[in-house]
């Protein structure tokens, strides 16, 4: 009998999306969720957001950012900035370059979290759920909310799937605007993912100052550079 309890509260875990919120939510605590856009991307940064959710606030479009269309992510994006208190964090394309994918990532994530747990007016949040990183900290930190992470957090919580989505639409608002100075890279489309466009523009006009050099560096040889994205990318789920 206890076992069967244990498996149905862990199959509850895994497939209730509002899981970790109800939970927050039904004890008078707060949420928050964590999650990255453009880790696999050729260009420009990594940028990562932080929403707490405001109590019993949830919209059945709060599903992982790139599953939506973009005039519904747009939609669902707004709906989030006015549903939540959020915040963002970025790493650059040279301390990418300089420390690696997965530590820039984590050090983006941080950046989010402090900022939001900075904030004024902003609820202190008991849990922390994030998209298949696991941070650390400050020990500086009063009451520092506890953590847990795992794989496909965009289905297991709808604070992590805002988040996808509100870094994916300040993201891509970004690679619009550097492609207005790139002309000729179609970042607008791409949004610096390696496309086919992207890669024959690479090799035939090389680099920009927003290329990720760490993971070009074949590309512009003319060599495929499969094996180095997923040496760059595989300690994440």
């Amino acid at each position: 009998m206890e076992k069967n309890k244990k498996t149905k509260f862990a199959e509850e875990k895994n497939t209730n999306k509002i899981y970790f919120e109800e939970i927050a939510w039904n004890s008078g605590a707060y949420l928050c969720g964590i999650d990255e856009v453009g880790r696999g991307c050729l260009a420009g940064p990594v940028v990562t957001a932080a929403v707490i959710l405001k109590p019993f606030k949830t919209h059945e479009l709060l599903i992982d950012s790139k599953i939506l269309p973009e005039t519904k992510r747009n939609e669902m994006a707004q709906w989030i900035f006015n549903n939540s208190w959020h915040a963002f964090g970025m790493a650059d394309h040279h301390e990418i370059d300089q420390i690696g994918i997965y530590q820039a990532t984590q050090n983006a994530m941080l950046r989010a979290i402090y900022t939001i747990l900075s904030q004024p007016n902003t609820p202190n949040p008991s849990k922390i759920v994030i998209d298949a990183m696991p941070l650390k900290l400050s020990t500086t930190l009063e009451n520092p909310p506890s953590i847990e992470y795992f794989c496909y957090g965009e289905s297991r919580s709808i604070s992590i799937a805002a988040a996808s989505i509100i870094a994916k639409v300040q993201r891509d608002s970004l690679l619009h605007r550097f492609n207005s100075v790139y002309t000729n890279y179609s970042f607008d489309q791409h949004k610096g993912y390696g496309t086919k466009t992207h890669t024959v523009a690479l090799q035939t006009l090389g680099s920009t100052l927003i290329h990720r050099m760490t993971f070009i560096k074949n590309i512009v040889k003319g060599i495929n550079n499969d094996h180095d994205k997923k040496d760059q990318t595989s300690l994440f789920c």
